[in-house]
Parts: C-alpha cells; structure tokens; sequence
C-alpha cells in the first residue's frame, strides 16, 4: 500500500520538529538578543515619540421644548432623533469651535479643535455624546464643558432646545490614537 501524495509520516513530522526545536537552541543567544531589542525599541519609541492624549466624553440629551411638555409621541421623538445630526454639525461649526478658541484662548485654530471632537449618538435614543482628545486632561474637560456651555447659550432660543448635560469623565489614552470622524 502506498502513501497518498503530500502525506508525511508522523516520524518524518517528529523529525522536522525536532530539527526545529534544535535550531532554535543553537541560535537562542540571537533569538533573546532580538526579542530583547525589539522591547526596548518599544520602549524607546514610546517614551520619547509618542504623546499621551487624554479622552473626556460628556453627553446630552436634547429635546425639542414644546407647551405640551407632557406629551412624548413618537413623531416627536422620531423628529429629535432626527435632529441630533443638525445638532451635531452646530456643535463642530466654526461659530461655535471659534468662540470656544477665543474664550479658552487656545493656541490652536477651530480646525485644529474640530480634528479633537468626536460626536456620536446613541442608537435610537436623543442622547448625544462629545468626546474631547487632547494632551492635556484638564483642558480636555474644560473644551467639553465649555463646548456645551457655548452650545447651550448659543441656540437655546433659535432651536427652542432643553439640554441636560452629565458630568464628564476622564479617561487616559496611551499614543496618538485619533479616531476617523
């Protein structure tokens, strides 16, 4: 009986790992040498050329104020959800980011801030959340706080808008991880 092609025996399998395990204790001393400058390259790279960027996130909940305060129906609801995108846009406008530049006097220009600002909505629900990267942990939370604050004061009486802002929370993000927007 013959063995069908390509098949390897489970001697010729033992002998191939072996022959493996064999070359790698001849050259251990080169495998602990790279392994060992590959983790301080890291190291390095780490320490000296990436920055640390601090996240902050706060979130809304917008709702459109009406005299029926009462009344909640899903046609009300279905126009807020779709809203939140229009609001979203607001809060990255160069109206807002250039007053929010002026008012922190930030060495940076509202296309510099909009590049740190990420807005996502939650799925079927008006809350909204602002999400600050910036190296600094506390001007992270003030940008937040003040980009609400701006949004707040600013279209309150043109959109007829109730905001509830939640506290927010500081978060440490290692390296210069920035999201797509």
């Amino acid at each position: 009986m013959s063995k069908p092609e390509g098949a390897v025996s489970s001697m010729e399998e033992a002998n191939s790992l072996k022959n493996l395990i064999n070359r790698m204790r001849k050259h251990r001393s080169l495998i602990a040498s790279l392994a060992s400058l590959a983790v301080i390259a890291a190291g390095i790279i780490s320490y000296f050329l990436l920055t640390l960027v601090y996240e902050t996130s706060t979130k809304i909940l917008v709702n459109q104020s009406s005299a029926e305060k009462g009344q909640l129906t899903n046609q009300n609801l279905q126009a807020n959800l779709k809203l939140i995108n229009t609001y979203s846009g607001i809060i990255k406008s160069p109206a807002i980011l250039n007053q929010i530049v002026k008012e922190l006097n930030l060495e940076m220009t509202s296309d510099q801030l909009e590049d740190d600002i990420y807005i996502t909505n939650e799925k079927q629900t008006q809350i909204t959340t602002i999400t600050i990267q910036n190296e600094d942990p506390a001007m992270a939370v003030e940008i937040a706080n003040t980009i609400v604050d701006t949004f707040e004061n600013d279209n309150k009486e043109m959109i007829k808008l109730d905001i509830r802002t939640k506290t927010a929370l500081l978060l440490l993000a290692i390296g210069n991880n920035r999201r797509a927007v």
